[in-house]
């Protein structure tokens, strides 16, 4: 329910600055979660993002939503096998200052959302299957800087974070294994889409 709640904030903040924007972007990354979890393992995974460009000044809002996936392990010993997977989401508001007017702008700002995180466990032998998971959901708040390269209708950027989450609630049939998150940094690298500014919020002129 919260985080439906929290998609919902966000999709609200996007379409309340869309008459306010000059362009909207839509971007896709690649992204680097350290170390943080069951197995204490870097994570790689992916990101989705859109945010609006707002025409008078220099600041950017929009939301995100990335997904790591790590800890991957397959262990067999006397012909018994355990897997583990540990995969976490978050789903984020952000806002963005930028500097500069030129192709290269660095940026600063501040992603708020939440962080869901799944830590699944397999066992298998001859005799016995069992399957568990853990689940957590966290709070957070991560400050970013990066640089955007503006070189037309595609361009790049990366941008690093460190990601402060607050306690959480968890639930689980496997309170034996934690996989309690602890505060982490990431490193995402993407382009953006930039469709054509938009006149929304322009007066019609007439002859």
């Amino acid at each position: 329910m919260k985080t439906r709640i929290f998609l919902v904030a966000v999709t609200a903040i996007i379409f309340c600055s869309f008459k306010a924007s000059a362009q909207f972007s839509l971007g896709l990354s690649g992204s680097w979660h350290s170390q943080s979890g069951a197995n204490n393992k870097d994570a790689w995974g992916n990101g989705l993002q859109g945010k609006y460009f707002f025409k008078k000044i220099p600041l950017a809002v929009g939301g995100s939503i990335r997904h790591w996936v790590n800890n991957y392990e397959k262990t067999s010993v006397n012909n018994q096998d355990l897997r583990t997977m540990d995969m976490s989401t978050n789903f984020s508001a952000f806002a963005e200052w930028y500097f500069g007017t030129s192709k290269i702008r660095p940026y600063v700002g501040t992603d708020i959302g939440m962080y869901a995180s799944n830590l699944n466990l397999e066992f298998r032998d001859k005799s016995f299957a069992f399957d568990g998971n853990n689940r957590q959901t966290n709070f957070g708040v991560a400050p970013k800087a990066g640089v955007l390269f503006k070189t037309g209708i595609v361009s790049p950027f990366i941008q690093g974070q460190y990601h402060f989450l607050f306690s959480g609630k968890a639930e689980g049939n496997v309170p034996e294994v934690s996989n309690a998150k602890s505060s982490f940094a990431s490193v995402d690298v993407g382009v953006l889409f930039n469709f054509p500014k938009c006149k929304c919020g322009e007066k019609k002129q007439t002859d």
